[in-house]
């Protein structure tokens, strides 16, 4: 799921260079999502136009 995010990321740069190289970092450690909080993650899942956060979240959340 992560990498799959990471995918996202990288494609949207084209639009906003400069926002997405940021997640694009945050994303590069795999448990960013452990060390962020929850509004930084919900804000990054909804940059990349994910349909239901909320489950995309507590998925991030429980992988180890």
């Amino acid at each position: 799921m992560i990498q799959e995010l990471r995918e996202r990321a990288k494609a949207l740069q084209q639009e906003d260079k400069e926002k997405y190289e940021l997640i694009s970092n945050i994303l590069s450690d795999d448990n960013c999502f452990l060390k962020i909080d929850i509004e930084t993650g919900y804000s990054i899942l909804k940059d990349l136009g994910i349909e239901d956060i909320e489950k995309t979240y507590i998925k991030l959340m429980k992988r180890k």
